[in-house]
């Protein structure tokens, strides 16, 4: 072993003979290995669907678990594709936290296979129910953020779920949009990002 030579050198038993007084440069025998490992020009593989879902694998998962479900329940491969996409253009362009997408997908999957199944949760909410519920809400708001506060937040809100239609188709769904559990994480988004 050289003077010259590193403690790695040494331990692959040789050492790269330097070309200059300074630099170590590999011959092309050498080299060539490398080349083949990695070339920085070559295409990468081909971007599949999965690619939208980057930085959201909770919401992927969450809607792929309920795949064979909704294809059981007559829905078919493109129309899974286009529930797929949509959910994730709602959340990527509106925002919204992660777990709240996962939550907002449970609730239209579910929807999906109640309509497809023709079963009693297919049933629409009651206008009783929604009435109450937006009563709640409403009352809750006024005591959290007080009654002017309250009532600009709700607006603020409804002109953000407007802003995204298909965030407002879903939320139409079996008075999805009304549920209290819905509209606080709604809001919550909205105040929370300042969102006027």
């Amino acid at each position: 072993m050289s003077d010259r030579a590193g403690i790695l050198d040494s331990l692959y038993g040789k050492s790269p003979t330097p070309t200059d007084g300074f630099s170590m440069q590999r011959t092309p025998e050498e080299q060539a290995p490398l080349d083949a490992l990695y070339d920085g020009n070559a295409a990468g593989p081909p971007p599949d669907e999965d690619h939208l879902f980057g930085g959201m694998p909770l919401l992927a998962g969450a809607v792929d678990r309920r795949r064979f479900e909704l294809l059981d329940a007559g829905m078919s491969e493109a129309e899974f594709k286009q529930i797929r996409a949509d959910v994730l253009g709602v959340a990527k362009r509106a925002g919204l936290v992660e777990d709240f997408a996962v939550t907002i997908a449970d609730h239209v999957i579910s929807g999906q296979l109640a309509d497809a199944r023709h079963s009693d949760a297919a049933e629409p909410v009651s206008d009783e129910q929604i009435a109450a519920w937006n009563t709640a809400i409403r009352a809750q708001l006024r005591y959290q953020y007080g009654e002017k506060d309250g009532a600009q937040l709700l607006e603020r809100t409804q002109r953000f779920v407007r802003a995204h239609p298909v965030l407002a188709q879903a939320l139409q769904q079996r008075g999805l949009g009304s549920r209290p559990e819905i509209v606080e994480q709604l809001v919550a988004h909205v105040f929370s990002n300042n969102i006027r």
